[in-house]
């Protein structure tokens, strides 16, 4: 191969990549089955295109005895004011139907999403995420968490123009 190649010359220039690791963010003040924005997690794209999205929420609960919630994030465009459609994700869930005295219960668990996103200009997306109570106690901790235990993230990738 000598540098005259052809498919040398073809290389196209790497396309940008942006990531946004979030801080841990309590869910108990929130009404039940209500989202909340995720505290640090604005990410910008900062230009029109079609982007590879990927959100990465670590959820944690603890409770004392009886207890069943789960947690959901998802990607909302705050540039649009609107949910990105289908970007729902199941990060974590606590079912305990019989509880021992002074039992505690805890989950820690991450879900991962990506879904493609096309954008007109500059545009800031936020993880969003929200507690669903079922039944038993409510929970003592509910929180999307970030720390060297595991990291929650938006992170994009520009695909095409």
């Amino acid at each position: 191969m000598t540098g005259t190649d052809a498919s040398l010359r073809s290389v196209p220039p790497a396309m940008p990549s942006v990531e946004d690791v979030v801080t841990s963010t309590d869910l108990l003040p929130l009404a039940d089955n209500v989202y909340g924005p995720v505290a640090g997690s604005a990410l910008l794209l900062p230009s029109a295109g079609r982007w590879q999205v990927t959100m990465i929420a670590r959820g944690v609960f603890s409770f004392t005895g009886v207890a069943g919630t789960f947690m959901v994030a998802r990607i909302f465009n705050v540039t649009a004011g609107a949910v990105v459609a289908n970007s729902e994700t199941f990060v974590t869930q606590v079912r305990q139907n019989v509880a021992g005295a002074g039992q505690t219960t805890g989950d820690n668990d991450t879900s991962t999403m990506t879904k493609y996103v096309t954008v007109t200009g500059p545009t800031t997306l936020r993880m969003e995420a929200k507690t669903v109570f079922q039944l038993g106690t409510q929970p003592t901790q509910a929180q999307i968490v970030s720390d060297a235990n595991g990291r929650s993230l938006l992170a994009a990738h520009k695909v095409s123009d």
